[in-house]
């Protein structure tokens, strides 16, 4: 008898009160149920900690358990700046093969509390593994049931919301009643969660004083950290203090002995943001508090606020000036791989590792370098010379590559396409034929919905054996219309006797400097050595150039 693979997915308390939610009852929930199933095999529990189900980006057991299922999670990030943490969750079907057949869930609400989840159920069932919902008696491998699974994930989802409003609204009334909002990691202070109220620690507050005071004479961020590493001053938790820490000293009202609340929008549900955002000032409820003891004055801590702002407003005016010089953000560090910064040191220019600026040459030593040294590299003759290179030896490997490519078609794939092509044709005349005996009352409605799921996994099965296929022959035809392409570029592109600055600037891809080494990466070759590490034909690529 083949046994059915079993992965069991939960979410549980990290409340050590919460005994019914903890991962020894959970477990213990899944093993008494599997008892019972004699032709099951149990592969795997996964379990996130935290019981909201209103996002699957904050859960990595669960991304785990999709890429054992050998579904492919991939971050794409909305903005250019990655500290601003915006992205989206993609999902991407591979070639693994999964260690499971189904997943087991106690009930739809341990899933996903938004209908968003249909994706990822589509997904598995095309690699094969179906999800049971334990409570419900629901399993995904019966497509008929997809409207009572929706249904029901609709009235979670709508729990979720009404349990969102009620916490929203009892924030608003803690906050109108005075309650502060502290924790036991605020710096400076010990919470007693019980009497709501903080208490001074006086070696912390000794801390927060030397900062604030650096600070309000003119001291920035950086030289404060320096201050506090040289002093060995460090957290709580025995570290360094980062910029972003000091930051947060410098802002928070809490030291002034003023309770700030409802300063930070977190989002609606099913929408958070990554972080916490500052809402409008006119939007806070501020008040004097004897629940919090103050560390430092109101006068210095507004003083500060005032110098912060000031700053900021200079930043922002400088930001719109990019480029303030000719290699700003295509000089990358080759140890760590941040980018180089400009700095100016007795009116001279050099650029220097961001990491090793922030962080001091414990985290990065990559070498300084000089704008006159880079200078050197930035040449019309270099650059002529990597043009010819280009026109003249790229064009021979490219016609290589095509030839590479055209070897890796696979002529059995197209024909096998070319037969589940008709399979799919049967399939979907069948589908039609159904339909029309079940409008002329020919078969009864249960046949109908019973023979149409049927019809319906067999069309999706067949498109996604046609997809998968046709997929790598596709791609590589498609790589070669476009290697033809470029080949019909270089033929055209004209060699100058004379390159201008700014030409030669537009053309560089990075600089990338690795102590004393400096190598330039032109745009002109780039995609095309996309290409060559996109097919694993590096090896071949450079023993033809001599590289």
């Amino acid at each position: 008898m083949t046994l059915i693979k079993v992965a069991c997915y939960c979410r549980v308390s990290t409340d050590s009160k919460d005994q019914a939610n903890s991962f020894e009852n959970q477990q213990t929930y899944f093993l008494n149920v599997l008892e019972h199933s004699k032709d099951c095999k149990l592969i795997n529990i996964y379990a996130d900690q935290g019981l909201t189900g209103t996002k699957l980006s904050n859960r990595p057991e669960f991304n785990k358990m999709l890429e054992d299922a050998g579904i492919d999670i991939i971050e794409q990030f909305t903005s250019k700046d990655r500290r601003l943490k915006k992205k989206h969750i993609l999902y991407e079907i591979t070639e693994r093969p999964p260690i499971f057949n189904e997943i087991w869930i106690k009930n739809t609400s341990r899933f996903a509390r938004n209908t968003l989840s249909f994706e990822i159920i589509n997904l598995l069932r095309n690699k094969g593994v179906h999800i049971k919902f334990i409570e419900q008696n629901i399993n995904t491998k019966d497509i008929s049931s997809d409207f009572l699974l929706k249904l029901f994930q609709l009235f979670d989802e709508q729990e979720s919301r009404d349990k969102s409003s009620k916490v929203s609204f009892g924030i608003r009334e803690g906050a109108r009643k005075g309650t502060i909002n502290a924790n036991s990691r605020l710096y400076g202070y010990n919470y007693i969660q019980a009497e709501n109220r903080l208490e001074i620690i006086p070696s912390e507050a000794s801390v927060i004083k030397t900062i604030y005071k650096l600070y309000s004479q003119g001291q920035g961020i950086r030289r404060i950290i320096n201050y506090l590493n040289d002093n060995t001053i460090m957290t709580r938790e025995k570290k360094p203090f980062c910029k972003s820490t000091i930051k947060r000293i410098l802002t928070n009202e809490k030291y002034a002995g003023i309770n700030a609340r409802l300063k930070y929008d977190t989002g609606k549900v099913f929408n958070k943001y990554s972080y916490p955002q500052v809402k409008p000032k006119d939007q806070w409820i501020i008040q004097e508090s004897d629940k919090i003891p103050s560390i430092i004055s109101k006068e210095l801590f507004y003083s500060v606020q005032t110098m912060l702002q000031s700053k900021v407003n200079h930043k922002n005016q400088v930001g719109i000036y990019k480029g303030i010089t000719d290699y700003a953000g295509i000089i990358l560090c080759g140890k760590c791989g941040n980018p180089y910064i400009s700095n100016m040191d007795r009116g001279r220019r050099f650029y220097n590792c961001k990491t090793k600026k922030l962080k001091g040459t414990g985290a990065c030593n990559n070498k300084n370098i000089s704008e006159n040294k880079l200078n050197t590299y930035i040449t019309s003759e270099n650059y002529r010379r990597a043009i010819y290179k280009y026109k003249v030896m790229y064009k021979s490997v490219l016609e290589d590559m095509v030839l590479q490519l055209q070897q890796r078609i696979n002529t059995n794939s197209n024909l096998q396409a070319q037969q589940l092509g008709q399979e799919l044709n049967k399939y979907k005349a069948q589908q039609s034929k159904l339909l029309n005996s079940y409008l002329e009352s020919i078969i009864d409605e249960s046949i109908f919905k019973q023979a149409a799921a049927e019809l319906k996994n067999k069309i999706t099965e067949t498109e996604y054996k046609i997809k998968e296929l046709t997929k790598p022959n596709n791609e590589i035809m498609n790589d070669i219309a476009y290697i033809q392409n470029t080949i019909n570029d270089i033929d055209s592109l004209e060699i100058k006797e004379q390159y201008t600055r700014d030409e030669i600037i537009a053309g560089i891809e990075k600089i990338i400097i690795s102590d004393d080494k400096v190598k330039v990466y032109y745009k002109v070759a780039a995609n095309i050595r996309q290409l060559v590490k996109k097919h694993d034909l590096e090896n071949y690529f450079n023993k033809l150039l001599g590289e």
